[in-house]
């Protein structure tokens, strides 16, 4: 599903459908199909309930709280993850900390659709012990890249 896009999203039926009949699902990448929040949360928690196997999770704009259910639901630890989230109180620092305790075994962090600073998906970098790779929105500035290279032990070639 990776790229696609969803025409009509009929209340997250789907997704739902998704995770009952598919329980060895590894990966799941909801990131760019106009799925509307309101019709993914629910689904979304019993897709990580039932597929036991999930290490890779993508979506997009959806409130942090309920992101954190979601991975609290988790019964593997994520390796990848891709982000969207955003606060109702729009601190920035909020959801960079709200993240930390499943991000220290990331193997990949996808961060075009985080609606964070530089300075807090840093922050959230620095709890990323094991990121291999990082990716990151096409139109960055040099000034974002020179944060980029300073954040924990990132190296150029990962960005």
């Amino acid at each position: 599903m990776e790229e696609s896009e969803i025409t009509m999203d009929e209340g997250g039926q789907w997704l739902w459908e998704l995770g009952q009949n598919n329980p060895m699902l590894e990966k799941l990448s909801i990131a760019a199909d106009g799925l509307e929040e309101d019709n993914v949360v629910d689904p979304l928690l019993s897709v990580v309930q039932r597929c036991k196997f999930l290490t890779a999770l993508k979506v997009r704009e959806i409130e942090i709280e309920k992101f954190r259910e979601v991975l609290k639901s988790c019964s593997m630890p994520m390796e990848e993850l891709g982000v969207g989230c955003y606060s109702m109180l729009d601190d920035h620092r909020i959801l960079a900390t709200s993240l930390l305790p499943w991000v220290s075994k990331l193997k990949i962090l996808d961060l075009k659709f985080a609606l964070l600073s530089a300075e807090g998906q840093c922050e959230l970098l620095s709890y990323c012990h094991s990121l291999e790779e990082l990716e990151v929105g096409i139109a960055i500035s040099d000034c974002y890249i020179l944060i980029y290279i300073s954040c924990y032990c990132l190296r150029p070639s990962v960005i």
